[in-house]
């Protein structure tokens, strides 16, 4: 990997590793650092090979947010648009990392604060180092959460939790993330990006399409009544059935054997 480039990818066969790489400045998003970031993402979309995507950081800390940067006054133009980076950069990246039809995987360590909360909250599994620490900090620059936390966080840990966080900017760590329902599993120091691996590969020997019809049936809870969550589980199920990954499992089944998923 480029160590010079503030995105970083690895292969390990059916499984890529997109690694935001500013480590010395703990990983804060720039609209360059977003771009590349978005052009990456875009192009693993399209790579049918690709069956999982891990997304990791290099150094301390996953993301410290937005790049501090971006925060200081400018006495030439008091009414700065802190804004823009996050409709015309932030925002394509994170929905780009929700609608991806593959499986995303982050790992996380040291500090996830602002909207490197919310890059964690976009993905489908989130692993955490045990000494890792998040925070909605916006509110201590005046500032409010970003990088669509306002409307992950309610969803994963209930929007009383959420709003409290927000508006304290209280730090919470790995633990209290996996109660909340932030994290699914906890990890030693300096393990999450192997564990993140491995759970990726595992997901890689999964049939794809259900993988991927799977992620549009749990996002459709969003705005489904329950009967419409209903339909939407019976045309899943219709769909899959029809494939050929399908035929393959019940086969391996019948033959005491692992099967084999071609995408199909």
């Amino acid at each position: 990997m480029d160590r010079t480039r503030s995105i970083g990818q690895e292969r390990d066969g059916a499984v890529a590793t997109v690694l935001l790489n500013r480590p010395e400045a703990g990983n804060a998003l720039t609209a360059d650092l977003l771009e590349r970031l978005l052009r990456t993402l875009d192009m693993l979309e399209k790579d049918e090979s690709v069956r999982v995507v891990v997304l990791a950081a290099a150094g301390a800390d996953f993301c410290i947010g937005i790049d501090p940067s971006a925060r200081r006054p400018d006495r030439r133009s008091p009414a700065q648009d802190f804004g823009r980076i996050l409709s015309d950069a932030l925002a394509p990246v994170i929905l780009r990392l929700r609608d991806m039809r593959r499986p995303v995987i982050a790992a996380a360590q040291g500090r996830a604060t602002g909207a490197g909360l919310g890059l964690l909250a976009a993905a489908d599994i989130v692993l955490a180092e045990r000494g890792a620490l998040f925070a909605l900090d916006g509110v201590e620059s005046g500032l409010a959460p970003e990088g669509a936390a306002s409307w992950f966080l309610p969803r994963l840990i209930g929007l009383s939790r959420a709003r409290a966080l927000a508006m304290t900017g209280a730090a919470f760590g790995a633990e209290e993330a996996r109660e909340f329902g932030l994290v699914w599993r906890v990890v030693e120091e300096g393990a999450s990006r192997p564990a993140a691996a491995a759970l990726a590969q595992h997901l890689a020997g999964r049939a794809p399409e259900t993988l991927a019809l799977m992620k549009r049936m749990f996002e459709a809870t969003t705005v489904a009544s329950l009967e419409e969550q209903l339909q939407v589980e019976a045309n899943v199920q219709r769909r899959l059935g029809r494939t050929e990954d399908h035929r393959e499992a019940v086969a391996a089944l019948a033959e005491g054997r692992t099967p084999v998923f071609r995408g199909k």
